[in-house]
């Protein structure tokens, strides 16, 4: 899966929760890939990680989002698709209130 399909549906593990899915939208100059995000019923339980980053980066505190970044990887997150069992690792994912997301493959990292 190194290589993310534009329109593909992938779901996204913290550690072992499931926390929703991505639609895969399309990939920025910078390398991220773009995505839709859809919450999943552990959401809730990382959600406040997520917002604070959304609200370091909006507040230009690059200190503080770099730290809340540092935390969302220490949780390991990583994709897979809804029908399989093999997960790939991710870096610099990000989860907006509006339901924009971005990350990047080992490969665009």
């Amino acid at each position: 899966m190194t290589h993310v399909q534009m329109g593909a549906e992938l779901e996204v593990l913290l550690g072992d929760l499931t926390i929703g899915t991505l639609l895969v939208g399309g990939q920025h100059e910078g390398g991220a890939t773009l995505a839709r995000f859809t919450p999943g019923s552990d959401y809730a339980k990382v959600a406040p990680l997520f917002e604070e980053f959304e609200d370091a980066v909006s507040e230009v505190s690059l200190h503080a989002a770099g730290d809340v970044a540092d935390r969302i990887e220490a949780l390991l997150p990583s994709l897979r698709l809804p029908s399989g069992s093999s997960r790939e690792r991710v870096y610099d994912l990000q989860i907006f209130r509006d339901g924009g997301a971005s990350f990047r493959t080992e490969e665009n990292r």
